[in-house]
């Protein structure tokens, strides 16, 4: 059992890695949210600070190996 990596993300967040791994561009989410694309890069910012990962791919790849998303 791999542990859940103690992120503390939101909802939204968690939502917007979902978009990510099933291929969504930040275009497409900011149109899911009803935002604009510069919210979704600062959500994703934000997603980056917390987790301390960098890359978009690996922030997916690792939220989906601790089972964050499914």
């Amino acid at each position: 059992a791999s542990q859940i990596p103690n992120w503390k993300l939101t909802r939204k967040e968690i939502t917007l890695l979902q978009l990510l791994s099933n291929g969504k561009d930040v275009t497409l989410i900011a149109e899911a949210f009803e935002v604009p694309v510069s919210r979704v890069k600062n959500m994703l910012s934000d997603v980056r600070k917390k987790t301390g990962i960098h890359d978009r791919a690996a922030i997916v790849t690792t939220a989906l190996r601790a089972g964050v998303i499914g």
